[in-house]
């Protein structure tokens, strides 16, 4: 006979909406819905209600067993050490010191999984139901998770579980791996030149490497968060079908060039696998601030640099533009 599996996550009904700590999360799929009934009780426990009795009745039924059987281990545990030792005050230490390393952790799991719930609530969820978390994945993430003793690694955490509740597959292993290792100042280099990435997988490299910038860039390279900070990486930019402008898209906004160049060539750094999951939650770049950078990088070999915010797009294949940054003017003679 196969073994019952008394254990929330597999109980908790797809349809309808999902509630965590009083948060209604009815905007989520049904699969999201799922996801974020399983890992947040994996982390937290009789946080989650799905508005069933039915379902609150295998809760309580779980972690009346789970009480039995933890009274049962620390019980046994404590005989054994004063058998071992002849000193039952040194198994009531160890007890108290296990608990309070308990405490720690399960204090640290409860503001990841708040910081995840908050970040599920700020984006519209896509939809994408890929099934579960990974096993594998949420043991690893459960273990970091519970280190997390910073308000910034919670934070970081919390996005991990909510890009992960949303899209299964969306960070990798070694990734969890990474961070549950990430101190401080590695997190606060990283999102220092991160912040000026012109995509998905690299940034702008500084025109002057030397001193700070070269040892940051460097200790960034030797992390596995960059990679090419001191070789020759460039992406080229063709003038467009008028023969007369460089145009350079992001989002829904356009920069435009004019150089009497042929070719634009901007020097850059990648950013790795592991550096582009972690950029993924952290706050979004400004596009303007981003075409800003670059058109920045070519004043001296443009004529006119302007960036445009797209209005509308016309079926013949025009476009609707409306100005809001003059970077430099092509002056008009009289």
């Amino acid at each position: 006979m196969p073994e019952e599996k008394d254990h929330l996550s597999n109980e908790v009904a797809v349809g309808g909406s999902l509630s965590i700590k009083g948060v209604e999360l009815g905007s989520l799929s049904a699969g999201a819905r799922s996801r974020t009934a399983s890992s947040i009780d994996r982390l937290v426990g009789a946080a989650v209600d799905v508005g069933s009795a039915y379902l609150e009745g295998v809760a309580r039924r779980r972690r009346a067993k789970d009480l039995v059987q933890t009274e049962l281990v620390q019980a046994e545990g404590k005989a054994a050490i004063a058998l071992a030792f002849g000193d039952p005050q040194f198994g009531e230490r160890l007890a108290n010191r296990f608990l309070a390393d308990q405490a720690r952790k399960q204090v640290n799991r409860e503001a990841v999984a708040d910081s995840a719930i908050e970040h599920l609530q700020e984006a519209d969820d896509p939809g994408v139901d890929n099934g579960a978390i990974d096993e594998d994945w949420m043991n690893l993430f459960e273990a970091g998770a519970e280190k997390a003793s910073s308000d910034h690694l919670r934070d970081l955490w919390g996005r991990v579980l909510a890009g992960e509740i949303r899209t299964p597959g969306s960070f990798s292993l070694s990734t969890i791996r990474f961070i549950s290792e990430l101190d401080a100042k590695i997190a606060k280099t990283f999102e220092l030149y991160v912040s000026k990435r012109i995509s998905d997988d690299n940034i702008i490299k500084p025109n002057e490497i030397v001193n700070d910038v070269l040892e940051d860039l460097v200790f960034l390279e030797a992390c596995g968060l960059l990679q090419g900070a001191l070789g020759n990486i460039g992406k080229e930019f063709a003038k467009g079908e008028d023969g007369d402008y460089f145009y350079i898209p992001m989002d829904n906004y356009l920069l435009r060039i004019k150089s009497k160049r042929t070719k634009l060539r901007l020097n850059v750094i990648y950013i790795t696998r592991i550096g582009s999951e972690i950029a993924s939650i952290l706050p979004p770049v400004n596009p303007v601030d981003s075409l800003t950078a670059i058109g920045e990088s070519f004043l001296n070999v443009s004529i006119e640099s302007i960036i445009s915010e797209v209005q509308k797009k016309n079926a013949d294949g025009s476009i609707l533009m409306r100005k809001i940054k003059v970077l430099k003017h092509e002056e008009v003679g009289p």
